[in-house]
């Protein structure tokens, strides 16, 4: 079974900011854990599949959640980073989230560099090559792969609200975590 998240980048100010160890951070890394150990608490019989798009915020926060999970439960959860395009923290200015991103791309059980996919291919566009029209590629690919979409989401348009948008479009199954009420 596969999970993927969305969800909002630190700046947003329902969000704990960039510091983890916010008592907002916290309490929303601990609601995905929670999340994600109720799927599979419902699904005794499957792996969880856990994907992610590498970005900051809710996105790292969410691969740290099911990393956690993973030394709990071994054999029932996988991690998958779906990757915009190779070097994607080139463009970050913080070590420690860019330390962040380059361990979890090595931890990992799957990187998916989303743009070398065909389907998911900008035409005329490099591969390895930043273009904002590729979050929405990247978002794309991961509500394809999933049965579940948890969006921490607070209602807002935005790269969210339009993967929230298309996951209701081809009828996914969303959990909305509201970071309002967390």
């Amino acid at each position: 079974m596969n999970v993927c998240v969305t969800g909002h980048r630190p700046s947003n100010p329902n969000l704990g900011g960039y510091d983890w160890n916010s008592d907002k951070n916290q309490r929303i890394m601990l609601k995905l854990y929670q999340t994600v150990e109720d799927i599979l608490k419902e699904n005794p019989n499957e792996t969880i599949n856990c994907i992610e798009g590498g970005a900051l915020g809710i996105d790292q926060m969410f691969f740290r959640s099911c990393e956690v999970l993973r030394a709990k439960y071994p054999d029932k959860i996988t991690l998958e980073v779906a990757i915009l395009f190779k070097n994607q923290a080139n463009k970050w200015f913080n070590k420690t989230d860019i330390d962040r991103y380059y361990k979890q791309v090595l931890i990992a059980d799957d990187v998916t560099f989303v743009d070398e996919l065909e389907k998911y291919h900008l035409k005329g566009i490099e591969n390895e090559i930043y273009h904002p029209a590729k979050m929405q590629k990247r978002n794309m690919y991961m509500v394809d792969k999933a049965d579940i979409v948890i969006a921490v989401w607070d209602g807002s348009k935005g790269g969210t609200g339009n993967c929230v948008n298309y996951a209701k479009k081809i009828n996914k199954t969303i959990i909305k975590i509201d970071p309002r009420e967390v």
